[in-house]
């Protein structure tokens, strides 16, 4: 048969992938089991040649313990020979089948040097973003341009004043794209050009993201436009357009701007408990990988679902040692104002950034409420 003809030599180079499974031990025992078949060869194992190669291809439990009532932890590892060097066949083998099986969440990956080496990870990243906006060592401000229907010069009214206010970055909502109230190319060079003017007037370097989230094809054309006209950064929506996508952008040397992601769509990975990704793989992991520099995640205050656990896992991985990777910005929104920010700055330290769009028009002005903003973050 063609499957005795397979016999080669792997390299030995595994990664491992941290599972939760749910049920009583049995039941997330033989879970984890069919895991290991299910995300790599698909087949009847019983029906291939008992030896070392076909050992080795499956998924092997490395490591099975009970974490609390009906919830086990397996730690499976793969051989990197089951992917290929690029993240839409490494996400397949992470979680490609079993999304569609109940009771199975990715808590964590952990990836060898060999495969860390596929990606270039953030041009930026953490330390990139500060020095750009230069802000050494404070928590930051992203504005975000809201609500959706107003005119271009609405938004480039807005994005004056909260760049005069200082803001660091200020970006678009994720929702306004290209409609015909505010068309793509007129919205998004008015807004750079007045974030531009206001950074002439304070002498500080806020960023605008503009979001070039569209149809495949239009993609990068959107975002080279966008920095002809004085975009410094750009909004991707790696849920509906695809992380290769934000991967792409990233390596692209004629941009070489600063990526914002951000997780519309992506919570049905996230959001729950039994399934998907946790924090860290969804906005830490993921994104680091692929080139963001800023991830954009539910606060665990505010309408969008999260736990302080979730919240801090996530931070602190988006710093953890990666090889060449670089450390990604945290942000965080979905609900966040002006009264909550002194309970966030207590838990999450500086390196956050606080998404406010709604909590910032709360006040007399734009300009004051930044301003308000930017004096108890350098409290």
């Amino acid at each position: 048969m063609l499957y005795q003809e397979a016999i080669k030599e792997l390299s030995g180079i595994r990664f491992t992938v941290t599972y939760s499974f749910f049920g009583d031990e049995q039941e997330a025992h033989a879970s984890a089991e069919s895991t290991c078949v299910e995300q790599t060869i698909e087949f009847p194992p019983e029906l291939l040649p008992d030896n070392s190669y076909w050992e080795a291809f499956r998924g092997r439990i490395e490591c099975f313990e009970k974490l609390e009532e009906q919830r086990y932890m397996a730690k499976i590892s793969y051989a990197m020979e089951a992917t290929s060097p690029d993240i839409v066949q490494i996400l397949n083998v992470i979680y490609g089948n079993i999304a569609q099986i109940r009771k199975i969440r990715v808590e964590d990956v952990e990836f060898p040097p060999e495969m860390l080496a596929y990606f270039k990870g953030p041009r930026f990243g953490l330390e990139g973003i500060r020095e750009l906006c230069g802000v050494p060592d404070r928590s930051m401000i992203c504005a975000t341009l809201k609500p959706m229907g107003l005119t271009v010069d609405g938004y480039a009214e807005m994005a004056y004043e909260f760049a005069l206010g200082g803001s660091d970055i200020i970006k678009d909502d994720h929702g306004i794209t290209d409609q015909s109230f505010a068309r793509f190319e007129q919205r998004v060079e008015k807004c750079a050009q007045a974030v531009l003017k206001a950074n002439a007037e304070t002498g500080e370097n806020c960023l605008y993201a503009a979001n070039v989230s569209a149809p495949a094809d239009e993609i990068v054309a959107r975002a080279l436009y966008a920095k002809s006209v004085g975009a410094t950064a750009l909004l991707v929506l790696p849920g509906l357009v695809g992380w290769d996508m934000v991967r792409l952008l990233r390596e692209n040397d004629e941009l070489a701007l600063p990526i914002l992601v951000h997780g519309a769509l992506s919570g049905i990975y996230f959001s729950s408990f039994q399934a998907g990704f946790s924090a860290p793989v969804a906005f830490s992991i993921i994104p680091r990988l692929v080139g963001a520099d800023v991830y954009i995640m539910p606060n665990y205050i505010g309408r969008l679902y999260s736990t302080k656990q979730e919240c801090l896992n996530a931070a602190a991985v988006a710093k953890r040692e990666m090889g060449h990777i670089k450390p990604i910005f945290p942000g965080t929104g979905g609900g966040t104002t002006l009264q909550t920010i002194p309970e966030l700055m207590e838990f999450y330290g500086k390196d956050i950034f606080y998404i406010m769009g709604g909590g910032l028009h709360r006040g007399d002005s734009l300009v004051e409420s930044c301003r308000s903003f930017r004096k108890m973050l350098e409290r």
